[in-house]
């Protein structure tokens, strides 16, 4: 086990606890490398790499379970987790490029990359799911958009999977970033 290893091992140990710069800086890394990956294997234009959106969400793809823990910090909290899928977004007035895989935050190995994109009137339309509890993932919330494009294919973008506690808040039904993210998409689509 090397040393990145063994310490975010030892932050997961705590299921609860105040904000851990060193777990921080080691997230940031990732997902600035993911964001570069994305940049490479989308072929993403300079122009429109600048700010991209980054979502992650709890993700189980690896035998060994998912650690979660709770960071609190003054005016909020941030639930972080082991293993994540996380989805990289570009768009200009014209085009989304995105880009998702799986990490592994424990060793900081990256699994099954995926980029592609389309243009906004390719998009035929968009759904949005919002689900506790579904029969097929029964311990979650989730937040789905499914974008049904001219072709006939169609992209899910997860945007929440989070685990469905006894005091898991269903108000509001959206946070601020999935409400400004699905404004910016919708705007495009409706252009």
């Amino acid at each position: 086990m090397d040393l990145r290893e063994s310490k975010v091992r030892k932050y997961f140990e705590l299921r609860l606890g105040k904000v851990d710069e060193m777990f921080e800086k080691v997230l940031a890394t990732d997902l600035e490398l993911l964001r570069r990956r994305a940049l490479e294997l989308g072929l993403v234009p300079k122009e429109v790499a600048a700010k991209p959106v980054q979502l992650m969400i709890p993700d189980h793809f690896l035998e060994e379970d998912i650690k979660y823990r709770l960071d609190e910090f003054k005016g909020g909290s941030n639930l972080r987790y082991s293993q994540a899928a996380i989805t990289t977004l570009f768009y200009d007035q014209a085009r989304l490029y995105y880009h998702q895989c799986n990490l592994d935050i424990m060793s900081g190995v990256v699994y099954d990359d995926v980029a592609g994109e389309f243009t906004f009137k390719d998009v035929v339309t968009v759904e949005t799911f919002l689900s506790y509890g579904a029969e097929d993932d029964p311990n979650h919330v989730r937040l789905d958009v499914e974008l049904q494009l001219s072709n006939g294919s169609e992209l899910l973008l997860t945007l929440r999977r989070h685990p469905l506690t006894e005091d898991y808040e269903r108000v509001p039904l959206l946070t601020e970033e999935e409400t400004q993210f699905l404004r910016l998409l919708k705007g495009f689509v409706r252009k």
